[in-house]
């Protein structure tokens, strides 16, 4: 397995992006390769190089003991007229499914997606940005009275000077990816090592072949020319043709003796064959 580490990068927790120290990835490192903390034990995939020294991930780095909680932050006074908020939480990136909006009557959580969900009869919704902070939300139902506006939720620790592993290579000869015993992003390094295996299969040529038995049926060539045989098992025998410059097997000798030459033998077929002294072979039936 072939890996680049060369430097240290920073990374924070709940952002997609990676920045390198010493490094340089637009030389060693391609998209869908596979980078983990040195200390960690999930593989995240390498979405895009951007730079000697960015790359972004195909999804944000998680770790939770690396997010810190931020309780009742203060975002906006709702009043009675207004329904519509917008503004920018304090501390980013904010950490995916942790979003919580207080108004009053109505609460509005995060999906996940950047979508906050109201409560309300009818419900409101509204929006949130992970990587800046913007938010928007619009509330269902008019307030009575005014009332703060509120948020709770996770940002995201930065990891600086961190040494690091990106997988570039997997074998000496087949690009199949390894897992040591503690890795758990099994499901992403066997994804890519059964789609390694299925682009070698569609592009696979065979550069050698051993035949332990073969046959041919309805053979439409009557005489062709010897370019040599060998034994197969007791008494049998492969005989190898050659037409238009092209080798193929022509039949499987049977009941033959050691020099083949002038024997008649019957292939798998039923079909009658004589080996020539003048190194031809010649078909005498069709077989049945």
């Amino acid at each position: 397995m072939s890996a680049y580490s060369t430097g240290s990068v920073r990374v924070i927790v709940g952002s997609s992006t990676v920045r390198g120290y010493g490094t340089n990835f637009l030389t060693y490192v391609d998209a869908g390769d596979l980078f983990r903390l040195e200390d960690d034990t999930t593989f995240y995939e390498v979405a895009a190089i951007t730079t000697a020294t960015k790359f972004t991930l195909s999804s944000r780095y998680a770790n939770t003991s690396y997010q810190t909680s931020r309780t009742a932050e203060h975002l906006a006074t709702a009043g009675v007229a207004t329904k519509l908020y917008s503004g920018t939480l304090s501390h980013t990136p904010v950490i995916l499914n942790s979003v919580v909006f207080n108004a009053s009557i109505e609460s509005f959580t995060d999906d996940g997606a950047g979508v906050l969900i109201g409560d309300g009869s009818p419900a409101g919704s509204g929006t949130i940005s992970y990587d800046d902070g913007a938010w928007s939300i619009t509330l269902g139902t008019d307030l009575t009275a005014s009332a703060a506006c509120t948020a709770s939720y996770f940002s995201g620790d930065t990891l600086n000077s961190m040494t690091y592993q990106i997988v570039t290579d997997y074998t000496p000869n087949i690009k199949l990816p390894e897992m040591s015993e503690n890795d758990v992003g099994f499901s992403k390094i066997y994804t890519k090592a059964i789609r390694l295996i299925d682009a070698a299969h569609y592009n696979a040529s065979i550069n050698s072949i051993h035949v332990a038995n073969a046959s041919i049926t309805n053979a439409s060539i009557n005489t062709v020319k010897v370019s040599s045989y060998f034994k197969m098992g007791t008494n049998q025998y492969m005989l190898f043709g050659i037409k238009n410059s092209q080798a193929s097997i022509v039949a499987v000798a049977t009941n033959v003796d050691a020099s083949c030459k002038g024997s008649l033998y019957v292939s798998k077929q039923g079909a009658l064959w004589v080996l020539n002294s003048d190194t031809t072979a010649t078909k005498f039936s069709t077989g049945v």
